[in-house]
């Protein structure tokens, strides 16, 4: 994800019809700062960007250029472009999809939980073990939570460490296995 915060400033604030030197007062900064920033030289420092947003007119997250809804639909995308290689049982294509997708959203809960599918627990149980402890961890979605508990309890049943994959399946409630056999997984 490439971040152009510079060129974003300078297109708004030739549209409210500023000069650098302007901007650079209202900021209280020379207008020499102001240009790095436009050639992408440098970045503004971050206690001022909540005054360059408003100054422009706009919302920090418009300034970065983050728009969630994008975003989201984004990882829909390679989530579902990764299903139908799960489906189609192209598993190295599957697993190039979600690596890439984890490049530009290295945290995202959809695309960790989707890489567990890709990764072989009987050889790899360290890395399972990581990735699905951490969702178990921070994700706050029960369907994340429970699938990663139970590729969890795989891996730590792989390692032979029988108690933590027992202990690992009773954090699962028994609704969640009669809601996959319903839905005939």
């Amino acid at each position: 994800m490439k971040l152009a915060i510079g060129n974003k400033i300078k297109s708004l604030r030739k549209k409210r019809n500023l000069t650098q030197e302007q901007l650079g007062e209202h900021l209280g900064i020379s207008f020499q700062s102001i240009s790095k920033w436009e050639n992408n030289i440098a970045l503004p420092d971050i206690t001022l960007v909540p005054k360059i947003a408003t100054i422009l007119g706009i919302s920090i997250d418009e300034l970065f250029d983050y728009d969630l809804k994008e975003i989201n639909e984004k990882i829909k995308s390679i989530c579902n472009e990764t299903y139908e290689c799960r489906w189609n049982d192209d598993f190295r294509k599957e697993k190039e999809i979600l690596l890439e997708g984890l490049k530009d959203y290295p945290n995202n809960e959809m695309l960790l939980n989707n890489y567990l599918y890709t990764i072989n627990y009987k050889e790899n149980p360290e890395e399972v073990i990581a990735i699905a402890g951490k969702l178990v961890a921070e994700t706050t979605d029960d369907t994340i939570k429970y699938n990663a508990l139970r590729f969890l309890s795989y891996a730590y049943y792989t390692k032979g460490e029988l108690e933590y994959a027992k202990a690992t399946l009773e954090q699962i409630p028994e609704l969640y296995f009669t809601k996959l056999s319903e839905m005939h997984i």
